[in-house]
């Protein structure tokens, strides 16, 4: 079915981090940011979306380096994209989404809002991870994280209602003083958007995921969370002066958010089980 397009200019927030998109925007993803969106001006980045009766890049306009297209033409200067996944490299904070070919709209213009979102949490001291999330009112919220398969999406069904969901998929981590806050994203992992709405909470703690027969609390070493922590964040450091500030980002948050290993077992008693262990009640394995 064609997408209905709709020239929109609208400004949506993740916590901080505000973004101002105008242009040709599908109805489905303006629904879907509908959410987020604010009215306060204030800085942001700019999401600037042009489709339809745009004509596809020229391939003679084509030159790769590495893994990545350069386009350089009348419509786009100095403009980066990896076809598949259209990474984006933003000169002076703003990004431009062009009708690749055999490349649907909506899919292109919700990885490059992924992208926006990266840098500019990076930019903030934060970061943007693939995880999911969950809150107690009067405790905080803790983050879950590990490769694909591992049950980020499963926690959020063990633990509802007595847990509160933030995002299975994709969070942004905003340092507040010397806290850490974690906000849901309307992005999803999936193709398009997310149907989630916005919420955020403080966070207190963090877990690798890990599937295994029983219930289960091991530590997890400094070092090694580092490690798999950078592993979930989207779009690394494409430069030095970036990549300093990741790594600063990465070393202060594993220094102020604890973290450990957590094996989950699917069964009814894992949610009373993981509840009664963050409240310092229970026995790490059962």
């Amino acid at each position: 079915m064609a997408l209905l397009y709709f020239l929109y200019m609208l400004t949506f927030s993740i916590g901080s981090l505000n973004f101002l998109i105008e242009g040709n925007i599908p109805n489905e993803a303006y629904l879907a940011l509908d959410p987020w969106v604010n009215t306060i001006p204030s800085a942001h980045w700019t999401i600037s979306v042009k489709t339809g009766d745009i004509p596809l890049i020229p391939p003679e306009s084509l030159s790769q380096r590495g893994d990545f297209w350069y386009f350089e033409n009348d419509y786009a200067h100095g403009f980066l994209c990896q076809l598949l996944f259209c990474s984006i490299s933003i000169p002076d904070k703003t990004i431009s989404m062009w009708p690749l070919q055999n490349e649907s709209p909506l899919l292109a213009l919700s990885e490059i809002i992924k992208h926006a979102v990266s840098i500019a949490a990076l930019e903030a001291g934060g970061f943007l991870f693939h995880s999911s999330a969950l809150y107690r009112p009067g405790y905080g919220a803790c983050g879950f994280f590990g490769g694909s398969g591992v049950g980020k999406s499963t926690i959020h069904k063990l633990l509802q209602p007595s847990w509160l969901p933030l995002h299975d998929e994709f969070n942004v981590i905003l340092r507040n003083s010397t806290t850490y806050s974690i906000y849901s994203t309307p992005l999803s992992g999936r193709g398009v958007f997310s149907d989630c709405k916005p919420y955020d909470a403080p966070l207190r703690r963090c877990f690798r995921l890990k599937k295994g027969v029983a219930n289960n609390l091991d530590s997890l070493h400094k070092s090694e969370y580092t490690l798999v922590l950078a592993k979930e964040v989207v779009l690394l450091p494409s430069d030095n002066n970036q990549g300093a500030l990741f790594l600063d980002t990465i070393a202060s948050f594993t220094l102020a958010i604890p973290a450990d290993d957590l094996t989950v077992a699917k069964n009814d008693r894992f949610e009373p089980w993981f509840s009664s262990l963050i409240l310092g009640e229970a026995q790490p394995c059962i």
